[in-house]
């Protein structure tokens, strides 16, 4: 019997175990999805169109790479492809992720022009990610993974050689041999060499040493792209993988010196020659009278030449040709007729004409350099921001042009650019050579386009975030005009910040704008503007409903006040007057119908904010003092509206019915105790003294100002404080209604000591 009953139990806790992961699945993969790097997955949205292999082109690379990921006795673990600038590596890899999906683990494509997929940081997570959303590695390896996430939900802040340890190896370690052996196994890695910071393209290599070295075997096979960068070769050289890498070069300049035309040259051929047979069909009429060859086989040979085993020229020509702005002879021969020998040094000279030619063609030079020296420029990864939901090179976003003039403008750099007709999605700079031509003087000349300082970059953003918090002006109740009832206001706003959910751009703009501003050394006129009619009342109520710990953003304030002061005469001293303004008190109000626990937590929230002091256990432990009453002895449920609250100037009388809203004043003379009280409680020593000082708050009572914990006019200028909030939200019971008798409040003898 006794047997039945564990065996009974164990089969509930099971159950139990197994509802569990079932119901928290969603959250666990939300959040590999936010540390994880989305656009860098070979199926993302954000890289459409994805390079990939001409049909009939790459033939043999393919086939020798097919074999070696479907070869799952071979000893070559790792298999690095690499080469020139624009000679089809990532084509390749998009390809061999597709063709062999049913064996892929994940894949990672770095690009320096995206600022989510240039670093390491989201490597492991991103390839984790697409382990936990593929079949079969979802069933037999996400569980184990998920619970490794459970048992430590900071494993993200841990270093990338923890994460790939714990997230990848250790939980395919565990699968038993045979079905270890049978699960998919190749992770591709593309652009290592965009990777922007050089030692971690070493640490990369390094996880590929640590997985291929890992005391159980685990299978995977990594296909690694990139340019033959000095750094790289010699990481790979000195890696512990050596012994099993096989490489594959993808280069005809070698063989093309001896005037023969390498596996490059004739697939280049061969796209340039379907290609054209489409634009022959495409503008029949047009080129009718160039006949049925055209381009000549002279041509083609001269392209395929220029090309020089570059597939980005090839795709690159046919791009420029295939417009409606001229006709496609015209803009062939043009590409024909320039000369590379004009451009000295250049490692790639036909290239360089080609884009030089390109770029000629456009209008408004001066508007579309602006928009380019936006896109060359990385996103700056500041430590406390995660962007990787926000498409910061969207028209909608970043580009203050009006609605299709950004579209326009880039209309004739089609054949290098990617722009969506979804404005929300990313503009795309489609090659990182293009990106290299327009940095280096040298080879772009006159349309060399200069790179962003961080102050610069930031400067932008600050005035798009400023102007996205300023956009939900016309919805704040306090400000609507007399003819709207202050409820139907007050539906409006609550639909209006009901939007903004975490990681959006409204969410970043109310948590990160200080962030970016404390990075601007001197304000464009743009952000003049935006310091000019900051609303430190609009945005703090923001602030307070959305932000995930409104006391440390309401801090960060100060940080900005203090940067301002700094920057002196290059900012107006109305910012400067207006958070000096707020800082010095303002007040709070609540709809009457508000939930009243909410609403005291809310004020408190804001105290803390204001009196530079953010604490957030200390204000909860606090808050949860002060509502015991509430929570133990009230029946009813005292309002029902959602936590707005609703910011105004500061008033000197509070608990007033003003407009439908419940008034609480907060002065900036409250500092001065919530700073002595905050410095108490984090000398106290153990659970007892906290305690202690917390029954006092509940209690009303001074024993720990008798134990000489606190000073007796500090709490209770403290406890006042706070009675007084709690009176204005009416949270106490009927008077006389205390649940402890007299005894219960004194101090015994020892109990000082034993605090």
């Amino acid at each position: 019997m006794e047997w039945f009953w564990s065996v009974l139990t164990y089969s509930v806790l099971c159950a139990i175990a197994e509802l569990q992961v079932l119901d928290d699945t969603p959250q666990l993969l939300r959040l590999l999805s936010e540390r994880a790097a989305m656009n860098a997955c070979h199926d993302a949205e954000a890289r459409y169109p994805q390079p990939n292999c001409h049909p009939n082109t790459r033939v043999k690379t393919l086939a020798r790479l097919g074999r070696w990921v479907e070869d799952r006795g071979g000893t070559v673990k790792v298999c690095w492809v690499y080469g020139s600038a624009g000679v089809g590596k990532s084509a390749i890899a998009q390809k061999v992720s597709e063709d062999h999906f049913n064996q892929l683990v994940g894949a990672f494509f770095f690009s320096r022009n995206d600022s989510t997929r240039d670093i390491l940081y989201p490597f492991v997570a991103t390839i984790v990610y697409q382990c936990c959303t593929s079949i079969p590695l979802k069933y037999i390896v996400g569980p184990l993974i998920f619970d490794v996430i459970r048992s430590n939900t900071n494993i993200f802040l841990t270093t990338s050689e923890n994460q790939f340890r714990k997230l990848l190896l250790e939980p395919f370690a565990s699968v038993a041999p045979e079905m270890r052996r049978a699960l998919p196994n190749l992770i591709t890695i593309d652009g290592l060499d965009e990777c922007i910071d050089l030692p971690s393209q070493q640490r990369l290599l390094g996880l590929m040493d640590l997985a291929i070295a890992f005391h159980t075997p685990v299978p995977f096979k990594f296909l690694l792209c990139s340019r033959p960068e000095p750094q790289i070769r010699h990481g790979i050289d000195s890696s512990g993988f050596a012994s099993c890498l096989e490489r594959i070069q993808i280069s005809g300049t070698t063989i093309r010196l001896l005037g023969v035309l390498s596996e490059s040259d004739l697939d280049i051929r061969r796209y340039f020659l379907e290609k054209f047979a489409e634009l022959r069909r495409k503008y029949r009429s047009v080129l009718r009278a160039e006949g049925e060859i055209w381009p000549s086989e002279d041509q083609v040979n001269e392209l395929v030449w220029r090309a020089s085993g570059q597939f980005i020229f090839a795709v690159t020509v046919i791009k420029y040709v295939d417009s409606m702005d001229e006709r496609p002879q015209d803009r062939l021969r043009t590409i024909l007729s320039i000369q590379s020998g004009e451009i000295q040094g250049s490692p790639y000279p036909d290239l360089d004409m080609l884009y030089r030619q390109i770029i000629l063609t456009c209008r408004n030079w001066d508007k579309i350099y602006s928009i380019l020296q936006l896109l060359v420029t990385p996103h700056p990864n500041l430590n406390c921001v995660s962007n990787s939901r926000i498409q910061w090179h969207s028209s909608t976003i970043i580009f203050n042009f009006k609605i299709g003039q950004v579209e326009t403008l880039l209309s004739r750099l089609h054949s290098v650019m990617h722009i969506p007709e979804d404005p929300n999605f990313q503009i795309q700079i489609l090659h990182a050579s293009f990106t290299e031509f327009l940095l280096d003087s040298a080879r772009s000349g006159q349309y060399r386009v200069r790179k962003y300082s961080e102050s610069e970059y930031c400067n932008h953003v600050t005035v798009l975030l400023l102007r996205t918090l300023a956009s939900y002006a016309p919805w704040y109740p306090p400000y609507c005009s007399s003819e709207q009832s202050f409820d139907a206001a007050f539906t409006n706003w609550q639909k209006k910040v009901g939007f903004i959910v975490h990681s959006t751009l409204p969410h970043l703009s109310i948590t990160h704008w200080p962030d970016y501003w404390c990075k601007v050394e001197s304000p464009s006129a743009s952000l003049l503007a935006e310091l000019e009619r900051f609303d430190t009342y609009l945005i703090g109520a923001l602030t307070l409903t959305c932000a995930c710990d409104p006391a440390h953003s309401l801090l960060r304030w100060n940080d900005c006040l203090a940067w301002a002061k700094a920057l002196d005469k290059k900012v107006p001293q109305s910012f400067i007057e207006k958070l000096g303004v707020f800082f010095r008190g303002c007040s709070i109000g609540y709809h009457k119908d508000t939930l009243r626990l909410n609403a005291v937590r809310g004020t408190f929230e804001l105290e803390c904010g204001i009196v530079n002091t953010s604490r957030r256990k200390f204000a909860d432990c606090m808050v949860d003092s002060l509502t015991w009453y509430y929570k133990q002895w009230w029946s009813e449920e005292l309002g029902s509206w959602d936590f707005l609250p609703m910011l105004l100037p500061a008033t000197p009388e509070d608990g007033i019915l003003f407009n439908e809203l419940v008034v609480v004043h907060i002065p900036k003379a409250n500092a001065s105790t919530l700073k002595k009280v905050y410095g108490v409680y984090r000398s106290l020593k153990g659970g007892a003294q906290k305690t202690m000082f917390r029954n006092d708050i509940v209690h009303d009572t001074s024993k720990s100002a008798v134990c000489g914990l606190v000073e007796i006019e500090d709490l209770e200028a403290f406890k006042a404080l706070l009675y007084k909030r709690r009176d204005i939200f009416a949270v106490l019971p009927a008077e006389n209604s205390s649940p402890w008798s007299d005894s219960d409040l004194s101090v015994s003898d020892g109990e000082c000591d034993t605090a």
